[in-house]
């Protein structure tokens, strides 16, 4: 959610709010390996923001990590996809841009093993089921939503 900018006479957005990681468009430009690295999603927030923007962060990572598992379930047969385990639990608010260096430390030590135990060379098996809802759980032991 950075402001948009100017290049070359071109306005351009922040494309993670559309499509936080693209497997489309790498599939769609002719990809035909793809490897992911989720960012993971704010799953175990002590409770939950406080603020506006807080909120909608938060509310749009929950949208962008669900696109994430659907365009994973869809293209999983149609390139080799390669994906990363994701930051588990996250403690951490997709908007608070001051646990940047925590974040990075922390999905560097399940990348890197990730990538010893062979992730990069093997892909998804093409049966495997990836239900939204992997990704989704939502932790709702902080607030009570009524519907």
């Amino acid at each position: 959610m950075f402001p948009s900018v100017e290049r070359n006479g071109v306005r351009l957005i922040d494309g993670g709010v559309g499509s936080n990681t693209p497997i489309s468009v790498a599939v769609d430009l002719g990809a035909e390996r793809v490897v992911v690295l989720p960012a993971g999603f704010s799953c175990s927030l002590k409770k939950p923001p406080r603020s506006v923007f807080g909120t909608i962060a938060n509310s749009l990572n929950h949208i962008m990590t669900r696109q994430l598992a659907t365009e994973i379930e869809f293209y999983r047969t149609k390139a080799k996809l390669h994906v990363a385990p994701a930051l588990c639990p996250l403690e951490v608010s997709s908007g608070d841009f001051t646990q940047t260096e925590l974040l990075m430390t922390d999905g560097y030590k399940p990348a890197s093993g990730w990538i010893e135990a062979g992730g990069l060379k093997r892909a998804l098996p093409s049966n495997l089921h990836l239900h939204p809802a992997i990704f989704m759980t939502l932790h709702l032991q902080h607030a009570r939503i009524t519907l």
